[in-house]
């Protein structure tokens, strides 16, 4: 009777041990190990930094989060599922331009390329196109600050140069074999 008790017993232990136990998603636990830019944080960079760029009739703004086919595009590029190309082209059918939306879609596709070089962090982009118009303001400074003509340069020096460009063009010239 020890025996066939013994056998029963295991035969429920081991039974147990046969059953599913409950299921779950392992990156539940793990959370984001790399640190992989989220598609929220990607949608925050392009919203922040190409917001008021123009799509067709449209802002970049005003279609993310409202426009089912443009978030659709956003998400397919953000997952890799279309090209930089294939996305430029299907927002140019969906949303016609004279500049082909251009600035817009090269502006969301270089936030994609930071948000992955980087973090995707909204504040970043605001900071980045502030320092990118500092640098504009600067260079535009220095060009306005250029005010000489090429007509005001002295020309009474002008057949000596000519003569030195000349004698120069001479010299690098090929040269005849012996």
């Amino acid at each position: 009777m020890a025996p066939v008790a013994f056998l029963v017993v295991l035969i429920v232990t081991l039974g147990g041990c046969a059953t599913e136990g409950k299921v779950t998603d392992p990156s539940v636990y793990i959370g984001n190990p790399f640190h992989r830019p989220t598609e929220s944080g990607f949608r925050d960079m392009a919203r922040a930094g190409c917001g008021s760029m123009s799509i067709g009739d449209s802002t970049v703004g005003a279609l993310l989060g409202k426009n089912q086919a443009f978030d659709g595009l956003i998400s397919a590029l953000y997952q890799g599922d279309i090209s930089n190309d294939e996305f430029m082209n299907q927002v140019l059918l969906q949303h016609p331009a004279a500049d082909a939306n251009i600035h817009a879609t090269g502006c969301i596709m270089d936030q994609l390329a930071q948000c992955f070089a980087e973090t995707c962090k909204a504040e970043a982009a605001v900071e980045r196109q502030s320092e990118e118009a500092e640098n504009d303001t600067e260079a535009e400074k220095i060009r306005s600050a250029v005010t000489i003509d090429p007509s005001e340069l002295p020309t009474e020096d002008l057949p000596e140069i000519d003569g030195m460009i000349e004698q120069s063009k001479e010299e690098d010239g090929p040269k005849p074999l012996p």
